[in-house]
């Protein structure tokens, strides 16, 4: 799984909670590292923060819809923001993301939330460990 966050606390904690139920984490500051991780690697799922330097998550997921590859096309996007969502962003990611985490829930509600995602997801790719 890749965490593309900015915030290196957040991406750290948000590593270790996935590491928590198995999962093997990449990390990236922002989308063009991002983008570099899935053109060279397989990556199951994506924890994506929208507001960040070099390219945002916005910028991000228009690169991953214009990557063609069934592997690219098929990762699934879980939104981790701290910003509202206008009507016109949600419409954006129609059909793109899977879920939303408001960072704004607090340490607790959000730890809950990704734990309760990472378990979830992990079940449902059929991760055996």
């Amino acid at each position: 799984m890749l965490v593309i966050e900015d915030d290196a606390v957040t991406r750290r904690v948000v590593a270790a909670i996935f590491a928590e139920t198995e999962w093997d984490v990449i990390e990236a500051e922002n989308g063009d590292e991002a983008l570099r991780v899935i053109a060279s690697q397989p990556v199951d799922l994506i924890l994506l923060d929208l507001t960040m330097p070099v390219l945002d998550g916005f910028a991000f997921l228009d690169c991953l819809n214009q990557d063609m590859r069934p592997s690219s096309q098929a990762i699934p996007v879980v939104l981790l923001t701290g910003r509202s969502l206008s009507d016109r962003d949600r419409e954006r990611f129609r059909g793109r993301v899977s879920l939303m985490v408001e960072k704004q829930s607090g340490p607790s509600g959000m730890h809950r939330q990704l734990r309760a995602i990472a378990q979830a997801y992990r079940e449902s790719i059929g991760m055996q460990r």
